[in-house]
């Protein structure tokens, strides 16, 4: 738990640098995932950070999640009207099959359990569903693929982007993952409570009746 508020914290410091410095090189990245993304159905990115993934996919039903609020500011910003998700990727807030498609790109060093964010991203993803992720290949290297094969991915794709292995997973069999209806979660930070993602927003509650005016206000006003 440590090291997940050094790495939110961290996060938060440098979301205002994020872009400057690494646009381009994940951009790279990006361009393994386009041809495999569906006709329909929602995508979830996981380690979504300043929504640069996100302001490529419009036209498509995404979800971004984030465990770092400053980078989320930044996501809102470059793409109002996305849902965003301020939530773990080891403990995703979702019911399982949610999601036809799952990314994360440059995100699994960081975690202290990659091996559980897969399962994870397995339970939310529905059966014949597509993940990609990419990994700094001098943390894990390969051992990616053997992970993802124990959360019940067949890997069809794998290589090089840069500093990054990617590899593209398609979901063969279950996997339980922690939460199979999701986690309970509070509210945070005025992001949406990460609940059974992603049913339609419920209708805002009917404005407060207006206070009643003073005796001698409504005498004043009903006088001749």
């Amino acid at each position: 738990m440590e090291r997940k508020r050094e790495l939110s914290l961290l996060y938060d410091q440098t979301s205002s640098l994020y872009d400057r410095r690494y646009s381009l090189l994940q951009e790279r990245k990006y361009r393994r995932i386009f041809p495999h993304l569906p006709r329909r159905g929602r995508i979830l990115d996981v380690g979504c950070g300043t929504g640069l993934l996100l302001g490529k996919l419009k036209g498509f039903e995404v979800v971004g999640l984030d465990l770092s609020l400053g980078m989320l500011k930044r996501a809102r910003r470059r793409n109002p009207g996305v849902p965003l998700i301020l939530a773990d990727a080891e403990h995703l807030p979702f019911k399982g099959g949610a999601f036809r498609m799952v990314l994360s790109i440059t995100v699994l060093q960081n975690l202290p359990h990659p091996a559980l964010a897969l399962r994870e991203m397995a339970r939310v993803l529905r059966k014949g569903g597509k993940v990609v992720v990419s990994t700094l290949r001098y943390k894990y290297g390969r051992k990616v693929r053997e992970w993802m094969e124990d959360a019940g991915f067949e890997v069809v794709e794998e290589g090089e982007e840069g500093e990054d292995l990617y590899f593209v997973g398609v979901k063969v069999r279950g996997s339980g993952g922690l939460y199979p209806s999701g986690p309970p979660a509070p509210p945070s930070s005025g992001f949406p409570p990460p609940v059974s993602c992603c049913d339609r927003p419920s209708p805002p509650p009917p404005p407060l009746p207006s206070p009643p005016r003073s005796r001698k206000a409504s005498s004043s006003h009903t006088s001749p």
